[in-house]
């Protein structure tokens, strides 16, 4: 879903492990990925307000959360260069 959600205007996407060599052509020049560490569930619910649910049909794990975010620590994992943290 990388590519549709790209071409839709999102900008940026969160995540807790790197993506595919795929998902980081599809960034590039048009957005990034953002990293956030695992086990922080306490910390990530304190600063998000959940938005929407798109393609719920897809389960919980697979279907797109538009969330808003308030002072939530992230790491830029894949930068719109190309450069991947995750492949250091």
């Amino acid at each position: 879903l990388t590519k549709p959600m790209l071409d839709a205007g999102i900008r940026g996407l969160i995540g807790k492990g790197g993506m595919s060599d795929e998902v980081v052509e599809a960034l590039r020049g048009r957005g990034v990925y953002f990293a956030f560490t695992g086990g922080c569930a306490a910390l990530a619910a304190s600063c998000m307000r959940l938005k929407g649910v798109h393609y719920a049909e897809l389960g919980m794990a697979e279907a797109v959360w538009e969330i808003e975010l308030r002072d939530m620590p992230l790491v830029v994992g894949i930068d719109s260069k190309g450069n991947n943290l995750f492949q250091r």
